[in-house]
């Protein structure tokens, strides 16, 4: 994400040229941070519920307590990232 800021200050200037309201470049920026964190999360715990069931439902409660945690940290940083991310565009395109 903060390694393409370079690059994307580019694109977001070019938008904010063409009269793209601030508001509408922090939802794109959103979208776009919240497929690229929580895409991945989803996709995995699909992957490990099945995984989970294959091996048995034994331990169904402390997977589901592990996964509730990872996406509460995942929304954390999510949420951490993405202000940091539209503090710097914005200072850009101001």
């Amino acid at each position: 994400m903060f390694n393409e800021i370079q690059k994307d200050k580019y694109d977001f200037m070019g938008l904010k040229k063409i009269g793209v309201t601030k508001q509408e470049l922090n939802k794109t920026i959103s979208f776009q941070s919240f497929i690229m964190f929580f895409l991945p999360v989803a996709i995995a715990t699909l992957h490990a519920i099945f995984a989970v069931k294959a091996v048995g439902m034994l331990h169904m409660k402390y997977f589901m307590f592990i996964e509730a945690i990872y996406i509460a940290l995942q929304a954390v940083f999510y949420l951490f990232s993405k202000w940091r991310y539209v503090k710097q565009i914005n200072s850009w395109i101001e």
